[in-house]
C-alpha cells in the first residue's frame, strides 16, 4: 500500500539531512514523503530544498507560525494522500528501516505504533528521560486508561480511511497530540497494534535537548492533558 509519511520540523538543520538520506533512500519513489517546517528560524528549508533536487518523491509545507509538532503533523495529514498515513521524528532517532516493521505489521489493524517498552524493543534513554517517560504513562493511564505501553514514540502509521476520520477532530497542538490520536481510536473502535522498536535518543532536540527545555515541555503537556481530558 502507497505510503504519505509526514516528518514535522522545528529548525532540524542539523539533523534532517541524514533522516531524509536515510527515509527517501530506503523508500521506494512512489512514496510521499512530506516535512512539514514550524517556524523554523534556521537552515532547515534550505536542506530540505537540496535534498528535492535529488529526490523527486519529497514534499514540503513551510509554515512561519509556530503551531506546535501536532499541529505540523495535522497539516501533513490534510496533503497527504496515501492509503496508509503516518509520521515519524526529523532526528532519525527511528531508522527507516524500523518503521517498515511498522508497516509490516498492519495485517488487518487499523494502526501500528512503536514502543520503546515492550518486550524486544531497544531503547537508550537518559535517566530523566525514562523518568518522564513513566511518569507521563501513569498519569494517562488514570485519566485515559489507553491500552498502549508507550503513546509517545515519534513513530505511527494508520491507515487513510482512520486519519480522515479523526482529522476533523484533532486540536492538540503539541506532543499531547499523540494522545489524541490514540483516544480517539478508542473513542470511535479502531484496532490499534503497538509493536516493539529499536530507538536510539538524540540530544539535540529543539524541543526537548536540554533538560531544562524537557522539564518546561514535560509541565505543558501535563496542563495540555488534563485539558484533553476535560474535552473528552
Amino acid at each position: 500500500m502507497r505510503l504519505s509519511l509526514i516528518i514535522p520540523a522545528h529548525n532540524e538543520e542539523k539533523r534532517i539531512g541524514s533522516t531524509l538520506d536515510n527515509y527517501l533512500s530506503f523508500f521506494p519513489k512512489d512514496t510521499e514523503i512530506i516535512i512539514v517546517l514550524n517556524a523554523c528560524s534556521d537552515l532547515t528549508l534550505a536542506v530540505v530544498k537540496e535534498k528535492q533536487k535529488k529526490f523527486s518523491h519529497l514534499k514540503y509545507i513551510d509554515i512561519a507560525a509556530a503551531i506546535g509538532k501536532g499541529g505540523a503533523v495535522r497539516e501533513g495529514f490534510k496533503k497527504a494522500s496515501g492509503e496508509l498515513i503516518g509520521f515519524v521524528d526529523a532526528d532519525g532517532a527511528t531508522t527507516a528501516e524500523e518503521y517498515q516493521k511498522l508497516i509490516n505489521s498492519m495485517a488487518d489493524f487499523d494502526g501500528v505504533i512503536a514502543s520503546r517498552y515492550l518486550a524486544g524493543a531497544q531503547a537508550k534513554r537518559s535517566p530523566l528521560r525514562n523518568f518522564i517517560g513513566y511518569s507521563f504513562h501513569f498519569i494517562q493511564k488514570i485519566l485515559f486508561n489507553l491500552p498502549y505501553r508507550d503513546t509517545q514514540c515519534g513513530a505511527k502509521v494508520f491507515k487513510n480511511i482512520f486519519v480522515k476520520r479523526i482529522l476533523p477532530e484533532l486540536k492538540v497542538n503539541n506532543m499531547v497530540f499523540d494522545i489524541e490520536i490514540l483516544a480517539l481510536a478508542k473513542r470511535y473502535g479502531y484496532r490499534l497494534r503497538e509493536v516493539p522498536t529499536v530507538w536510539q535518543e538524540k540530544d539535540s532536540s529543539a524541543l526537548l535537548g536540554s533538560p531544562f527545555k524537557l522539564i518546561r515541555n514535560s509541565f505543558n503537556m501535563l496542563f495540555s492533558l488534563i485539558k484533553l481530558r476535560l474535552r473528552f
